[in-house]
C-alpha cells in the first residue's frame, strides 16, 4: 500500500510489497516549504488554480454520485418519468433518504432540475440522452463505470509508479 509523503523533507514509507514484506523507505523530498516562498506567490494565480481545483473536485464528486444513481437504477427510472418527488421516485424500490441526497447533489451540479415550489425533480431529456440511454448517440454512460474503477486503483498505480511494477488488468472491475 502506498502512503502519502506528508512532509517535504522526511523519509516516509511510500510503497510496500505485501508478498515480500519489504517497504520502500528511501524516498526523501527536499523541497522548500510553500510558506518559505509565499512572498513570491502570485495570489491571483493561486486563486485561479483554487477555482480550477474546486471545479475538478466537484466534477469528480458528481461522477461518483452519478455512478451511484446509475448503478442503483435511479437515472433509468428518472429518464422514464417527468417531474417526480423523492418519495414518488423512491417508491418501494429505493431508500427515500438516499434518493433525496442524490437528487440534491445532482441539482447542485445542474444535472437534474428542481422545482422548489413542489419539491419535484426531473432529469431533462437532453441529460438523459447523455447519462441514461446507452443506445443514444450522445451516451457517455460508460464513463460512470470506467472512472470509479480507475479511481479505485489509485493506490496500486501509485505503488507501481514508485516500484516500477504494473497493475494487472485482471484487478480492474469488468465494467
Amino acid at each position: 500500500m502506498v502512503s502519502r509523503i506528508t512532509s517535504p523533507s522526511r523519509s516516509t514509507p511510500i510503497a510496500s510489497n505485501p508478498a515480500s514484506s519489504s517497504v520502500v523507505t528511501t524516498a526523501t523530498l527536499t523541497v522548500a516549504s510553500t510558506m518559505d516562498r509565499v512572498s513570491s506567490v502570485d495570489r491571483d494565480k493561486v486563486w485561479q488554480f483554487l477555482e480550477r481545483f474546486t471545479d475538478l473536485a466537484a466534477g469528480a464528486t458528481t461522477v461518483g454520485v452519478l455512478a451511484v444513481a446509475d448503478r442503483a437504477g435511479l437515472l433509468a427510472k428518472m429518464a422514464d418519468t417527468d417531474w417526480v418527488t423523492p418519495l414518488e421516485l423512491a417508491g418501494d424500490q429505493f431508500a427515500t433518504r438516499y434518493v433525496e441526497e442524490i437528487l440534491s447533489a445532482l441539482t447542485a451540479a445542474a444535472v437534474v432540475d428542481h422545482d422548489p415550489d413542489t419539491g419535484a425533480f426531473r432529469l431533462p431529456v437532453e441529460h438523459a440522452a447523455v447519462l441514461a440511454d446507452p443506445s443514444s448517440p450522445y451516451s457517455m454512460a460508460g464513463w460512470l463505470d470506467m472512472l470509479p474503477g480507475v479511481m479505485d486503483k489509485i493506490d496500486a498505480v501509485a505503488e507501481a509508479t514508485v516500484t516500477g511494477g504494473g497493475v494487472d488488468l485482471s484487478s480492474y472491475d469488468e465494467r
